[in-house]
């Protein structure tokens, strides 16, 4: 719910897919990740993309974090680690590339702890790093 929220408030600062994925500049990469460890959400991920003239979003890179989701006990270390590690990486692309933007991938505490319960912690970043186009 809070994930869902927060990327409502964000749409107007990037791009929102029609499959729900938020396309924001690394420009709103600091404001973003505050808000998320303000309402603890993790942010397991991201996919690094760049918006071409024809509105194609073509696929750079990711960063990958869901190997980390099972080894941690206590959900606010894991929000505020992975949160760290992606405003790094966002800060770092940033320097580099002003017309790449980001696609985060949320996760909630509920969520988090419906995996440990089930087990899977799937890899929710190779099931969507396929061809990025709009």
């Amino acid at each position: 719910m809070l994930a869902e929220w927060l990327i409502s408030e964000y749409e107007d600062s990037g791009y929102l897919a029609a499959e729900g994925e938020l396309y924001l500049p690394l420009t709103a990469a600091e404001e973003f990740v505050y808000d998320c460890n303000r309402l603890n959400v993790g942010i397991i991920g991201v996919n690094f993309v760049l918006w071409t003239e024809k509105d194609l979003f073509l696929h750079l890179g990711s960063l990958d974090l869901t190997e980390l989701l099972p080894h941690f006990e206590d959900w606010e270390q894991l929000v505020q680690y992975c949160n760290n590690v992606v405003l790094e990486y966002l800060e770092k692309e940033r320097e580099a590339n002003y017309h790449v933007f980001f696609v985060p991938y949320l996760l909630e505490e509920y969520e988090w702890i419906m995996k440990k319960i089930m087990g899977d912690f799937s890899d929710k970043l190779n099931e969507t790093t396929e061809d990025v186009t709009t």
